[in-house]
C-alpha cells in the first residue's frame, strides 16, 4: 500500500494534471527539478538524488522499491523524452497499469507495439524489457504525427 501510495505521489502532476500520471514530457526542467525535490521533503521514507548535466537529468529514488528516472530536453530545456526504470517487474507492471489507464492520455496500442496518447497529446509509450537485470523501463517520448499517421498506426 505504501508503494501505490508512493507511485501516485510521484506521478501525480501539477494542479492541471490532477487527475493525470505525469510523464513529465513539456515541462521545464526547472520545473521536474522542483517536483521530485518538493517529494524528497514530503516523504522523508524514500531518498531522491539528483543528478543534472546539460541534456540529461537523473533523478534516483530508493526506498520501497527503486526507481530511476531520466529527462531529456531540447535546447529550450523542456522535457522530450522521459524514462523510469523499475526495479522489479510486478512493480513495472503495475506503473505500466497506472500509466496506461490513465483517462487524460487515453492511451491506445499501435500496430508496433508502442502505444500513442490521443491524437493531441502528441505522445509515445514504450516498454523496454531487460532480461539481464530482471526490470522494466517505461519510455515516454513526444512526436509530431500528423492525423492521417496517427489513424493508420492505432490497432482497431
Amino acid at each position: 500500500m505504501k508503494s501505490l501510495f508512493f507511485a501516485c505521489f510521484l506521478i501525480l502532476g501539477s494542479a492541471s494534471y490532477a487527475q493525470s500520471f505525469d510523464n513529465y514530457l513539456f515541462l521545464e526542467k526547472k520545473d521536474i527539478i522542483e517536483q521530485f525535490n518538493d517529494l524528497s521533503k514530503k516523504n522523508t521514507k524514500y531518498s531522491v538524488s539528483i543528478k543534472d548535466s546539460s541534456g540529461v537529468l537523473t533523478v534516483m529514488i530508493t526506498g520501497f522499491e527503486t526507481i530511476s528516472c531520466s529527462f531529456k530536453f531540447n535546447e529550450d530545456s523542456i522535457c522530450e523524452e522521459s524514462q523510469f526504470k523499475y526495479s522489479c517487474g510486478d512493480c513495472s507492471q503495475k506503473h505500466f497499469n497506472e500509466f496506461l489507464n490513465d483517462k487524460y492520455y487515453k492511451w491506445k496500442r499501435s500496430k508496433n507495439g508502442e502505444y500513442f496518447s490521443k491524437y493531441n497529446r502528441f505522445q509515445v509509450m514504450r516498454l523496454e524489457n531487460t532480461k539481464k537485470e530482471n526490470c522494466t523501463t517505461i519510455v515516454f517520448y513526444t512526436t509530431n504525427w500528423t492525423k492521417e499517421y496517427y489513424k493508420s498506426q492505432i490497432e482497431q
